[in-house]
């Protein structure tokens, strides 16, 4: 029976003092760290995004709308 090897590796991490771009607040932050956390973080793809979801939520409704005078 062969025994499995481990490895033990270290790194250095270099954190610097950041400020959240959505809720102003400071935070330590490691490499590309934008945000201070997941929900800053969801609230920003949601403004980048925001009229292209709306412009494929109206297309839906109006397609939706079409079909729905036919019957």
């Amino acid at each position: 029976m062969v025994k499995p090897r481990t490895r033990v590796a270290e790194r250095k991490v270099i954190e610097t003092e950041r400020v959240c771009p959505i809720c102003k607040r400071k935070f330590w932050g490691t490499g590309k760290a934008l945000y201070d956390t997941p929900a800053c973080k969801r609230k920003a793809d949601y403004d980048r995004h925001a009229e292209a979801r709306r412009a494929t939520r109206r297309e839906k409704y109006q397609a939706e709308k079409k079909t729905a005078g036919k019957k």
